[in-house]
């Protein structure tokens, strides 16, 4: 949460439910993101990874299934650095 709260440019989001739920649903990927990249699952190495979301917001998804769509953007940018090419598969 302290990561979260550190990094985020709308703090509010941190209370929003979609938000909130989506958090918890990145946060093994971004641990471990956290300590394959920077070797440490300490706060400034969490804070670096979650920076990735920093301009997410709630209000940029509407109807249903907000909290998925939020959590696939927030995977989108923690995977960004994966690409797979046609000639991969």
């Amino acid at each position: 949460m302290r990561a979260f709260h550190g990094e985020i440019d709308d703090k509010e989001q941190l209370v929003k439910r979609n938000y909130f739920g989506a958090m918890f649903d990145v946060f093994d990927e971004v641990v471990r993101k956290a300590k394959k990249e920077l070797s440490s699952v300490k706060l400034p190495a969490l804070e670096t990874v979650v920076s990735l979301f920093s301009d997410i917001t709630e209000s940029d998804y509407t109807g249903p299934a907000k909290r998925q769509r939020i959590v696939e953007e927030m995977r989108n940018r923690l995977n960004s650095d994966i690409r797979i090419d046609p000639e991969d598969i």
